[in-house]
């Protein structure tokens, strides 16, 4: 009997393992989880998540956009040098991140990566992995920094504050091979309060008062 070879869809696996944990399903450590392909996690980078929740977060601007920061750990561990191409992170939602440019290549002289609007998030470019991690990495090679991105689209409502949000970062090589790490994002999104109607801005029906009653 033939066996169909179903395609790999990493974002749906992200939105099955969040719905068992939601039910209290324990589940395997994150990065030994069925379900992740050992072919895709490549033999020639190994990427891990690296820091805490301070440093692996989702999390509204003043703009209503939400910024992603990762802290990552690659390194280079196949026998031949290999070239970073490209990257993405998969979401349990259909969405696309966009990685922040390089402030130099901006031509601005600054050294400061910042997230655009009136937020006061601002890293310093050493520490920043955006415009490191691209290029030719040799055998045993480290690159280890934060990745930092936006989204115009909010986190779908059923994502709580305080969730873990758990995400793929897939790093393509030069043979467009993906190397895989998994990554658990800590979604800052404080419940926003309520609006309250003033009642002095109550429209009053025309009916609500009786008519005035003539004098005679």
């Amino acid at each position: 009997m033939r066996h169909l070879k179903t395609k790999w869809d990493p974002q749906q696996l992200l939105v099955d393992w969040a719905a068992l944990e939601a039910r209290g399903v324990p589940l395997e450590p994150f990065e030994h989880r069925c379900g992740i392909d050992e072919q895709r996690r490549g033999v020639d980078l190994l990427i891990r998540q690296w820091g805490g929740p301070d440093s692996n977060r989702i999390f509204e601007l003043s703009s209503g956009a939400f910024a992603y920061t990762l802290q990552a750990f690659i390194r280079s561990e196949g026998g031949r040098r290999a070239i970073i191409m490209h990257w993405y992170l998969e979401l349990p939602w259909p969405d696309r991140v966009e990685w922040l440019q390089d402030p130099r290549d901006e031509g601005k002289s600054s050294t400061i990566y910042a997230f655009p609007g009136k937020d006061w998030w601002e890293y310093s470019r050493q520490e920043v992995l955006n415009h490191r991690l691209s290029g030719k990495i040799a055998h045993g090679e480290i690159r280890q920094g934060l990745l930092l991105g936006m989204s115009c689209q909010p986190p779908p409502d059923k994502y709580r504050h305080g969730e873990m949000i758990p995400t793929i970062l897939t790093v393509v090589d030069q043979w467009d091979r993906p190397h895989i790490g998994t990554f658990e994002l800590y979604l800052s999104r404080p419940p926003r309060p309520k609006k309250t109607i003033s009642q002095n801005r109550v429209r009053r029906s025309l009916f609500s008062d009786p008519d005035p009653v003539p004098v005679r």
